[in-house]
């Protein structure tokens, strides 16, 4: 690994480190975040008292077999490797991308950095963008809602296609607010950004 691998790796680890951190020590002893750090202590109040919707790290729609997982990965690889060799994709394709992902859950997904990411761009939405809106995709009725990360919700089908996408400004700045407090939410390195919202929402449990 080059030097500077290393360095950004580290700083990466160091932020995680920090946040988590952070967040346990408010859960231990909340007056001493509001003493110390009254504008971090009002994002977590915010958040712990569901003055907006929580996130929760997804779950795969059904419990999948290991050759399941296998053909979901080997697919969702495949979408992700045609998009950096033509950089282009369909929108139908884009929203496979990200219904592979529901399907495989988060956790299990190591390559979800461009699953999130590659989607937005195909499909021309900016998941960082604070407004209230929906992109609807294909006609049906709705049968659950996953949060992508949060402030981004997929309204899905009974057998999970995306019919829309729906941002939610409330979540998004507070996901924003919770990210800057400690410089991650304009760090360059993107899956930053995206792994704290996970970090976020597991340490909240």
């Amino acid at each position: 690994m080059k030097k500077k691998e290393i360095k950004t790796d580290f700083k990466k680890k160091t932020k995680e480190v920090i946040f988590k951190e952070i967040f346990k020590k408010y859960k231990e002893d909340p007056e001493f975040i509001k003493c110390f750090f009254p504008k971090i202590f009002e994002i977590f109040e915010k958040q712990t008292k569901k003055e907006v919707p929580q996130w929760e790290p997804f779950l795969p729609l059904s419990k999948l077999t290991s050759e399941e997982e296998k053909i979901h990965k080997e697919k969702l690889q495949k979408l992700l490797d045609k998009y950096k060799k033509e950089n282009t994709l369909t929108k139908e394709e884009g929203l496979e991308i990200l219904e592979h992902l529901i399907d495989l859950g988060i956790k299990n997904t190591d390559n979800y950095k461009e699953a999130i990411e590659i989607p937005g761009k195909v499909l021309q939405i900016d998941f960082n963008k604070e407004i209230n809106k929906k992109f609807n995709f294909r006609k049906g009725e709705v049968a659950r809602t996953v949060p992508l990360i949060l402030g981004v919700n997929l309204h899905l089908t009974w057998d999970g296609k995306i019919l829309e996408i729906e941002l939610k400004k409330k979540e998004i700045e507070l996901r924003k607010k919770a990210m800057n407090f400690v410089g991650i939410g304009e760090d360059k390195e993107k899956d930053v950004s995206i792994r704290h919202d996970f970090y976020f929402k597991e340490s909240i449990k």
